[in-house]
């Protein structure tokens, strides 16, 4: 119930009897939910606004902070941290070795010789305009999209082994 609660706050702002009508609750389970996400930083109180009998009431909605919800336990939780590390740091290992690649090509420090032969070589295999547009795509992001797809791999890998 708390994440059908938590869904509706994030398309909109709400009072806890439109919560509970939205969620198909009742009003006491709603604001039973909507005290723990409270309770935990995901909603929060926007506005204050009375009802036409003057009572006061609160208007809720998500907090705009970003939320992964996983479930498990804190093992698992930290697992998957660390493995969150390592993607990031390896994209991170990525990008800057792909800024380096780009930088040797476009200060010529990369030998002439092998530019000369992939470029003759794929321009002399096919006229296919694919490869054209392969060929003249800068080499940094080259090196970057061939690295995401070795990146791409390996997270597969290590999903299947576990």
């Amino acid at each position: 119930m708390a994440r059908s609660i938590y869904l509706i706050l994030q398309e909109k702002s709400a009072t806890v009897s439109e919560i509970a009508e939205d969620a198909e609750t009742s009003i006491q389970n709603a604001q039973y939910h909507l005290n723990k996400l409270k309770d935990a930083d995901l909603v929060t109180v926007v506005e204050t606004t009375y009802s036409s009998k003057g009572n006061e009431m609160a208007i809720y909605a998500a907090t705009s902070d970003p939320l992964v919800i996983v479930s498990g336990s804190k093992n698992k939780t930290s697992r998957i941290r660390s493995r969150l590390r390592d993607i990031l740091g390896v994209f991170g290992i990525l990008a800057v070795s792909s800024l380096g690649v780009e930088w040797l090509a476009r200060h010529d420090i990369l030998h002439a010789d092998a530019r000369d032969l992939l470029v003759g070589t794929v321009g002399h295999v096919s006229s296919d305009s694919s490869l054209q547009f392969v060929i003249a795509l800068p080499p940094g992001l080259l090196f970057f999209l061939g690295g995401l797809v070795c990146l791409g791999c390996w997270i597969v890998l290590i999903s299947i082994s576990k």
